[in-house]
């Protein structure tokens, strides 16, 4: 994989050499053999701050697996010479430690290097001379101090299981100076105190207790110095855990311990088939076994897409995505769903109803069909030990997100074998049987960003050394992500290296499963649970809104928590694994902004909009860095790139689904420096997926994906679902419009669920309570009568009410139906009200409101007091709109007496000119036209005044006065200044006419200047 790797990211990196030219021109004149270990911190481009793990502990040196690596990539690039000593290659460093990770300890790797600096008064003190735009020797004088740097860091920032072991490999830790090492020791903060920590020789710690702890290294040199360096990580409570393939081993690596009485086991199974040319899949299995007795009612959890493998294989054995499992059903708040699947604790085994296998891939980036293999095999285990034991009990598999599809697959593939799955139940919980969603603009940023490097002058044994820009990210592993099997069998959409799209595998799979169907023997039940609104609601933003973006910083430290914005979605959304911890994420950010060297970064990534040719991701980034305090300062463009929607897309990423918050996934993402902005989630799993509408045999359209899908009233030929039953979400009318989170169990589908295990199955429906429900009848009325109104059938109960008027009763209370009776001729607006819902809270309850308006419009005429000049008709009834009365503007026509002009709308431009003006509106309804005669007077006007299209651009007028000091002082046009929030300036312009297209939205404060005076003020509002 290591070659695949290189090769692949070899052809298609983005180098830049623009710092390293302009910094070997700067530095040329040197006598580089004068440079302490031949690495000077400033000529290099500072990823982080490297003087500040100089071996004392701070607050704001925590090292993580990113720090260490832009550390590394600093000295790396701070080479002035051609030296070696302790270096490799980024990718090297990469694999190295790649390779010695394992899931029986933590693997650790480490720094420690001697480097050389620009003393802090070089220049001012004369010890080195700048001049012609090049630092030159002054003879007798050394410029130079030596410093040291030190640093360790844990390749995860979370582990379950309070036996911990750890190992630092010779192969991962570096240095320039070995012979002045004597020992590396370790405190776990577990109060054993220090240990030694030897080369490849593991140490182990053990705790009593959850939390962040801190884990200091100590670093005694053979002078007696010693260094300090530290990190911090989440310590969770792991399982006690027996092994079935090895009876006598109590429990496997991570294992708890014994806290708690427990009944669980564990189990690696493999495939006895494989995809061609591929090899056997495995999987690693935790049982909890309910009553300690044997597996006798099987309910067999398929996981989906798993990052593991290359992301975190120290959590291989599972057990961290099984106590998630148990906590979500648990969490639910369905006490139906946990008491079947987890007992009344989630934390204590054996006390629940059915016996849990669940899965754990040990490559969860697979070919679907591999792990649906490694499925068969898990079946025909479970189905051995229920004869074991005697029973006859079938089974039940769920699979989740993509296990759904292993599922289907693995089931009818038994069938088509002449194999007994023996399985009653199969649910498929938001799988995509017809491909899931990353938005593409998330996609073009993970290309784009993996591939961007700075270039060294100087090379490494003969070849040229490039570093990756955000250097702290894990690119060597994290790139290949979107070119996994699995991942690109299960996105819709995805883009290449070269922002094409190329959806070759996913429809060749999806040909293959359209083939092989569903299982349908042994009278298998095949349903789904969908998180789509059940109202058909998209998600809470409009199509091509801003998905995220982020403006200005001053250093790259933060890089690898924002760009885990881009790689969580891709693999960990998928499959639950995320980079870094949220609850960790800018831990001592602020101490490692580079000190002489800022960074300016706009980047955004827009969701896919109606409007093909838009931009979908911006990213450009600019490197600044001043050497030493009165020096110079190199500036160079890094990148500007832009990446266009591709044609012919419907915008999924708002469609009605599961979809994924990554504030949920990444904690804070409030940045020490910069801003962060845009809604944050999208739609992981379309409605129509996870239902399979059509079969894959119909092109959905828009109106497809938006449809209002429910179990009660499931949609005909050739929209049907092949599912037998099934539940779409409903959160109530405040939530996420009615979507729900990927793979979120709550009560409803809880229950819903709980119901298809114990054999008593019912219909799901929350229809009548759509946010997009509504009274229907009449809104407005002009005559006494009887008039009908309704609301949608199928509620338990509805309380009607009428408010506002008089001479108004109705009759058909308690049924979705009621006539409503005008005995008067009351004009004005009355409240017709419903409360409807259902008694058993699996909906809920929703009042619905109209607003009906009897009789002929009721209006006044408000004059503005803005300088606009403006005149407007306002309702004489604040319970009713002009609108809810009938009124259309393009009906209502003003007329500035004596003049015979007319004009439409519900406002007129009225001139200063004549500061008494008769003006006559006519309004009419159905009901009839009522006329107004009004005598408008405005105050004094302003000099200027600035006023917004509809495009973001502003005009600046003078004000429409006679007697206008300003405009009368000449032709010249004033200066406008527009200024952020920050007080930094975006604007300065005499035209006329300016724009804030290009800027974020938010509060800007406009200045409009002449002959040296502030003549007008405004705040202007970017939405």
């Amino acid at each position: 994989m290591a070659f695949y790797i290189t090769a692949m990211f070899s052809a298609q990196q983005e180098v830049s050499t623009d710092w390293a030219a302009q910094a070997n021109t700067i530095f040329s004149p040197l006598d580089k053999s004068r440079v302490p270990d031949g690495i000077l911190l400033d000529y290099g481009m500072e990823f982080t701050n490297v003087p500040a793990f100089n071996g004392a502990l701070t607050d704001s040196t925590y090292v993580s697996s990113g720090n260490l690596k832009e550390i590394y990539n600093t000295l790396l690039m701070s080479r002035i010479r051609d030296v070696s000593a302790g270096f490799v290659m980024p990718e090297t460093f990469e694999n190295n430690w790649q390779q010695v990770r394992s899931t029986d300890y933590i693997a650790l790797s480490g720094l420690y290097f001697k480097y050389g600096a620009f003393a802090d008064d070089a220049l001012s003190s004369g010890k080195i001379q700048y001049t012609g735009g090049k630092f030159y020797d002054v003879a007798g004088k050394n410029p130079y101090v030596e410093n040291k740097v030190f640093a360790i860091a844990s390749p995860i920032n979370t582990y379950t299981g309070y036996n911990v072991k750890v190992k630092l490999s010779q192969n991962t830790f570096y240095t320039n100076t070995t012979s002045e090492i004597q020992k590396i020791e370790i405190d776990f903060g577990d109060g054993a105190g220090f240990k030694i920590l030897p080369n490849d020789q593991l140490v182990s710690a053990t705790y009593n207790s959850e939390g962040i702890k801190t884990w200091t290294y100590k670093l005694t040199l053979t002078s007696g110095q010693t260094l300090l360096t530290q990190n911090k990580i989440q310590i969770n409570q792991g399982l006690q855990i027996t092994n079935l393939d090895n009876p006598s081993q109590a429990k496997v690596p991570g294992g708890s311990g014994p806290i708690v009485s427990t009944y669980y086991y564990s189990k690696t199974i493999t495939a006895s088939d494989s995809y061609p040319n591929t090899i056997q899949g495995k999987a690693n299995l935790i049982i909890d076994d309910a009553g300690n007795n044997g597996i006798r009612k099987p309910l067999i959890v398929v996981t989906g897409f798993d990052m593991d493998k290359i992301l975190n294989p120290e959590n291989l054995n599972g057990q961290a995505d099984f106590k998630s499992f148990k906590s979500k059903v648990f969490n639910s708040g369905s006490s139906n769903l946990y008491s079947l699947l987890t007992g009344n604790n989630p934390d204590v085994s054996g006390d629940q109803v059915y016996d849990i296998i669940f899965i754990k891939w040990q490559n969860g980036m697979d070919y679907i069909q591999n792990n649906a293999y490694v499925l068969e095999e898990v079946i025909k285990w479970v189905n051995q030990q229920k004869a074991q034991n005697g029973s006859t009990e079938k089974n039940v598999v769920i699979g989740q997100s993509m296990g759904g599809l292993v599922a289907r697959y693995a089931l009818r593939n038994m069938e088509q074998n002449g194999l007994q799955h023996q399985t009653r139940l199969f649910v498929n919980q938001d799988g995509p049987q017809q491909g899931a969603n990353i938005p593409l603009s998330y996609q073009a940023a993970y290309r784009h960003v993996r591939n961007m490097y700075a270039g060294s002058i100087i090379p490494l044994f003969t070849g040229q050394v490039i570093v990756p820009i955000l250097g702290g990210t894990p690119w060597s592993v994290y790139f290949s992500i979107l070119d996994q099997p699995a991942t690109r069998q299960l996105l819709k959409n995805r883009m290449t290296t070269s922002y094409t799209l190329d959806n070759s595998l996913y429809n060749s799979f999806q040909t293959e499963l359209r083939t092989k169907g569903y299982p349908i023997n042994e009278n298998i039940r095949n349903i789904a649970i969908s998180n789509a609104s059940e109202c058909g609601n998209t998600e809470n933003f409009n199509a091509g809104d801003k998905l995220l973006g982020y403006n200005y910083y001053k250093g790259l430290s933060f890089w690898g928590d924002l760009l885990s914005l881009v790689y969580n979605p891709i693999g960990g959304i998928l499959g639950g694994v995320l980079i870094g911890n949220g609850g960790m994420i800018g831990t001592g950010i602020l101490g490692l902004v580079p000190g002489h060297s800022t960074y300016s970064a706009d980047i955004y990534c827009n969701s896919i909009s109606y409007n093909q040719g838009t931009i979908l991701y911006h990213n450009k980034i600019s490197y600044t860095k001043k050497i030493l305090w009165i020096g110079p300062k190199i500036t160079v463009n890094i990148v500007n790139k832009n990446v266009n929607q591709p044609s012919g897309i419907l915008p999924f990423d708002y469609y009605p689904g599961g979809f994924v918050d990554l504030k949920g996934y990444t904690g804070d993402l409030n940045p020490p420096v910069g801003s962060i902005s845009g809604v944050f989630n999208f739609t992981l799993v379309p409605g129509p997926s996870a239902l399979d509408i059509g079969s894959g045999n119909v092109n959905l359209s828009d109106a497809d994906y938006k449809f209002s899908y429910n179990g009660a009233n499931p949609p005909a030929s050739p929209l049907n679902t092949p599912f037998a039953n099934f539940i779409t979400g409903y959160n109530g009318i405040n939530s996420q419009n009615g979507n729900e989170s990927h793979l979120q169990l709550t009560k409803r589908n809880g229950d819903w669920l709980a119901g298809e295990l114990n054999n008593s199955a019912y219909t799901a429906s929350c229809a009548f309570m759509c946010v997009n429900a509504q009274i229907s009848g009449e809104s407005v009325l002009c005559s006494t009568g009887d008039f009908s109104y309704s609301v949608p059938a199928g509620a338990d109960f509805y309380n009607w009410s009428v408010s506002g008027g008089y001479g108004i009763t109705f009759s058909g209370n308690g049924t979705s139906t009621i006539t409503l009776t005008n005995t008067n001729n009351y004009n004005g607006s009355i409240i017709l009200n419903v409360t409807l819902g259902d008694t058993t809270g699996k909906c809920g309850q929703v009042t619905l409101t109209k607003t009906i308006w009897i009789g002929k419009p009721r209006v006044y005429i408000y004059a503005s007091e803005d300088n606009s000049f403006m005149a407007y008709l306002k309702s004489s009834d604040s319970n009713a709109t002009l609108e809810e009365q009938g009124i259309s503007p393009s009906e209502v026509t003003w007329r500035r007496l004596p003049r015979t002009y007319t004009s439409t709308g519900f406002s007129c431009y009225i001139s200063n000119a004549d500061p008494n003006q008769v003006v006559e509106v006519k309004i009419p309804n159905s009901c009839g036209t009522i006329t107004l005669l009004e005598t408008i007077s405005f105050p004094p006007c302003e000099s200027y005044m600035i006023t917004s299209n509809t495009d973001n651009t502003y005009n600046l007028i003078p004000a429409p006065c006679p007697d206008n000091p300003v405009t009368n002082k000449g032709n010249n046009n004033p200066t406008i200044i527009i200024t952020d929030i920050f007080g930094r300036e975006v604007v300065n312009t005499t035209s006329m006419q300016f724009s804030l297209q290009s800027q974020l939205s938010g509060t800007y404060y406009a200045r409009v200047i002449k002959d040296g005076q502030v003549v007008h003020t405004q705040t202007l509002i970017k939405h």
